[in-house]
């Protein structure tokens, strides 16, 4: 499934009362960066999340740290019903009611009382260039979080930067400055561990390039004994 490309316009609209740091963070400059190799390798980001994902309709589907919204039209276009969250909820929020996407809004301070009424009832979700921007003490509780709202069947899709040198280097080129990381996607990777077991994963930009970013879907551990042979998830190589 290719991501529904929200417009450059939209995306500035929706963030435009923020600090330039937030920004940042929901990668507004990278979908609307005049370079369109770059637009590319971060739309292709969404593009293989969805793959990862195999959403259809009817699936119920949380998009963690929302940001900007840029993941919730492919979402409605899906057939899904569709919660999101995120810390600053107003850009995902005005998105959505301009779009006209019916989301449900999840307060983010209220995260932990929505998973006790919806333990269990989540087929997919998504973190997304968002889990390397975290505490150390909030990684792992996010990661109990997200494995007490997944079902049986449920995914968990992330997606990260490598933190790799040329990585570095060419985010230099491309003009970006800030340091909002804490760490890399192969450190997000570690820690998810104890609670999950990756599935399928995709690196971009493809060999032979360096890759820049790591997209992964994740079942939990605890019930990920047969997950490989699941027709939603097949097997791939991991680390």
């Amino acid at each position: 499934m290719r991501a529904t490309r929200v417009s450059a316009r939209t995306l500035r609209e929706v963030t435009a009362d923020l600090r330039k740091e937030d920004r940042d963070e929901m990668a507004v400059p990278s979908y609307t960066h005049p370079n369109p190799l770059i637009r590319w390798l971060f739309w292709s980001r969404l593009d293989a999340a969805l793959e990862l994902a195999g959403l259809r309709p009817g699936l119920r589907v949380v998009d963690f740290a929302s940001g900007s919204g840029v993941l919730l039209p492919s979402l409605v276009a899906a057939g899904c019903r569709v919660a999101a969250t995120d810390p600053i909820p107003a850009p995902w929020m005005s998105h959505a009611r301009s779009a006209r996407l019916p989301v449900e809004a999840i307060p983010f301070e209220r995260l932990a009382a929505w998973t006790d009424a919806h333990e269990g009832t989540i087929d997919v979700l998504f973190a997304l260039d968002v889990l390397e921007h975290v505490s150390d003490e909030e990684l792992p509780a996010l990661s109990v979080t997200f494995a007490r709202l997944l079902g049986a069947d449920g995914l968990l899709v992330t997606s990260g930067a490598t933190e790799t040198i040329p990585y570095r280097i060419a985010r230099a080129l491309a003009g970006f400055k800030g340091e909002y990381h804490h760490r890399s996607i192969f450190d997000v990777h570690r820690a998810l561990e104890p609670e999950w077991i990756r599935i399928r994963r995709r690196e971009l930009p493809p060999h032979p390039l360096p890759h820049g970013f790591v997209v992964s879907s994740y079942g939990p551990r605890v019930r990920g004994q047969n997950r490989a042979s699941s027709p939603r998830a097949p097997s791939a190589a991991e680390d």
